[in-house]
């Protein structure tokens, strides 16, 4: 993972991450159809190219197979997940490549 993506609504972040899918590949991730149908919209109305957006049900439904995606990107990622859960998000934790300071038992 590279990059992560924290700001109120309406600061571009959605416009960030179409930037990053048209420059480095990858599918975005949407929480809703809805969602991903405005995302390839945007990406149309900016000239930019990018895979078809799919939902996280869509991602459910293996509509991402088949399609050779190594990187992925997830516009919303604390509301699909809401979505998914049905149930606030409270913590998030993410895997980086650096080394901890000092390893926990």
């Amino acid at each position: 993972m590279k990059n992560i993506i924290a700001r109120p609504r309406g600061w571009g972040k959605t416009k960030e991450i179409i930037e990053a899918a048209a420059k480095d590949g990858g599918l975005i991730i949407t929480p809703s159809e809805k969602d991903a149908a405005d995302v390839q919209r945007m990406a149309d109305k900016m000239g930019l190219r990018i895979l078809k957006p799919v939902s996280v049900f869509g991602v459910m439904k293996g509509e991402h197979l088949g399609r050779g995606i190594e990187k992925v990107h997830f516009d919303d990622l604390d509301y699909a997940l809401r979505i998914l859960t049905g149930a606030e998000v409270g913590t998030v934790t993410f895997t980086t490549n650096a080394e901890p300071i000092e390893k926990k038992p």
